[in-house]
């Protein structure tokens, strides 16, 4: 695949799944690309659920999306951090996804990841809360 702006990698990303089954007994269940004009923020979005033995993992990824291709394969990387919270107590939340194919193959790994920092006023610490790892 070329080189391009993060949209591309997004949609070529939301393309994968669509065309592959995840190893591990992982299911896609959501994957619902919408390009930016449908927001006024102005990125494109791809909200993306995956089933593994009864539980579900989603995430919403907004815009820059990390590629990397070397020949034998294709890594998707996205990260996103943000506070949830609506008083002095809010907490930041790191979301973290990574999406590899080889060869041209199927999805050969597919990993989410739920984090939580650990120091209330921000930092560089983080716990991990939840995670998903199809192989």
């Amino acid at each position: 695949m070329p080189k391009g702006a993060p949209a591309v990698h997004l949609l070529r990303m939301s393309s994968v799944l669509a065309s592959s089954r995840l190893p591990g007994g992982c299911v896609v269940e959501n994957n619902n690309f919408r390009p930016a004009p449908h927001f006024p923020m102005g990125d494109d979005t791809l909200n993306l659920g995956i089933t593994s033995g009864g539980r579900y993992m989603d995430m919403l990824l907004v815009g820059d999306v990390q590629y990397r291709e070397d020949g034998r394969s294709e890594t998707f990387k996205y990260e996103s951090v943000s506070t949830q919270g609506a008083d002095w107590v809010d907490h930041r939340v790191k979301n973290v996804l990574e999406l590899r194919v080889e060869n041209g193959s199927p999805v050969a790994f597919i990993m989410v990841k739920y984090k939580e920092s650990k120091n209330l006023f921000g930092g560089t610490s983080w716990k991990e809360t939840d995670s998903m790892v199809c192989r």
